[in-house]
């Protein structure tokens, strides 16, 4: 179960930085893509560490 988690987890992380990367290089948003940057780590990190604290039940 936490593999399964780790993976979708990873898999949102990289679908937000896709987004990030393209506002920043087409529509030359830096900030908004910075900041969409910075709220991908944290939604990477944040569920993570606490399913490894917790537990995932």
């Amino acid at each position: 179960m936490y593999v399964l988690f780790f993976i979708l987890s990873i898999w949102i992380f990289i679908r937000t930085i896709s987004y990030a990367i393209y506002e920043i290089k087409q529509e030359k948003n830096k900030l908004g893509g910075t900041i969409v940057l910075l709220l991908a780590l944290v939604a990477l990190v944040f569920p993570i560490v606490m399913v490894l604290i917790r537990g995932i039940y």
